[in-house]
């Protein structure tokens, strides 16, 4: 007796609301025997397959049951090979908190065959919000490094003034780029600023999309 073991799942229902997606999930564990007939005849064989915990027979099949497998009855004909699949399934809900997810994760959910189209086209939709808050947080952090690098910068020539009393030329460029130096700094805070509210405006955006999102599909 030859076994092999073949896992799915299926996706009944998706719903979305409270910016939670909750989904109906099947899950399936098909077994296939191959059974070999003895060439001297007919044999009656009991393949005895394993029972678990939260799972059923699929399609509400019925068989005979111990405490640790489901006996099932095989007719085997002389010299053939006998094939049978045993499918146990179980149903559970997948909750996923929409807010949580990267963009990553919303990408693969939006193209996962195994959901509706409008489940995906709705994460689709959440997955460019996502994107978009990424950039601009990414943008926000390096113009927050590029600033930190110039104070930095800015203190060392302050340090170095310092030491340049007797070097009138070297202290005077020293000034001028200290002051060019303090112009790039205000620069920077302007371009931090506005990265920043940029930053929060795409937060805002992708949070009263995922709050305003209500969805329930079923899957054909």
């Amino acid at each position: 007796v030859d076994r092999s073991d073949q896992p799915s799942r299926v996706v009944s229902r998706a719903q979305i609301a409270d910016g939670v997606m909750t989904l109906s999930v099947t899950e399936r564990q098909t077994s296939h025997y191959a059974i070999a007939g003895a060439k001297d005849g007919a044999r009656k064989l009991v393949i005895e397959h394993p029972r678990r915990v939260g799972w059923e027979l699929a399609g509400g099949a019925k068989a005979e049951t111990t405490v640790a497998a489901y006996r099932l009855p095989v007719d085997i004909p002389p010299g053939e090979t006998v094939k049978l699949s045993v499918t146990l399934e179980r149903p559970r809900l997948e909750r996923v908190t929409l807010a949580d997810l990267p963009a990553d994760a919303l990408v693969a959910h939006a193209q996962s065959a195994e959901l509706p189209a409008e489940a995906r086209q709705a994460l689709g939709e959440l997955a460019k919000l996502r994107v978009a808050l990424t950039e601009a947080e990414r943008r926000v952090a390096a113009l927050e490094r590029t600033r930190e690098e110039q104070v930095k910068e800015q203190a060392r020539m302050r340090d170095n003034l310092a030491a340049l009393a007797s070097a009138a030329d070297l202290r005077r460029r020293t000034l001028v780029k200290m002051g060019e130096a303090e112009t790039r700094l205000e620069t920077l805070g302007a371009e931090l600023a506005a990265a920043r509210d940029a930053a929060e405006a795409a937060r805002r955006a992708l949070a009263e999309r995922v709050r305003g999102l209500t969805l329930q599909v079923l899957t054909p």
